[in-house]
């Protein structure tokens, strides 16, 4: 089976929140602040992310139906998810702030594996 390019995308927005949530990890565990690799990887996720959402507004528009609207739905709030959690701790402790990241990266796995499954 061949993936398409909103599969790759996907794929491509998981491996980038992964990286925001090891990096995440690596800020709470030893009480780092944010800095150089938090912006990039977050930044990086946040493109492929939009990228993902909008392959599944041009499904929408292909195909109307009720699982395209599950994809946008699904894309929308995983895209959501780092700015919210970042803006919200971002006047925290560093090793709270790396604790929310990590959380907020899994929660964006969660969503990004469940537009996966409504395939």
């Amino acid at each position: 089976m061949r993936a398409g390019l909103p599969q790759i995308l996907g794929l491509l927005s998981a491996g980038a929140v992964v990286l925001v949530g090891l990096d995440g990890a690596v800020r709470a565990w030893y009480g780092r602040a944010p800095g150089t690799l938090t912006a990039r990887a977050t930044f990086l996720a946040l493109v492929l992310l939009g990228a993902a959402t909008a392959g599944g507004l041009g499904s929408l528009v292909r195909d109307p139906g009720p699982r395209q609207w599950l994809y946008v739905m699904y894309g929308v709030l995983a895209f959501v998810t780092l700015p919210i959690v970042s803006a919200l701790t971002r006047p925290t402790r560093p090793r709270l702030s790396g604790l929310a990241a990590l959380i907020g990266a899994l929660w964006a796995l969660v969503l990004i594996t469940r537009l996966f499954a409504t395939d």
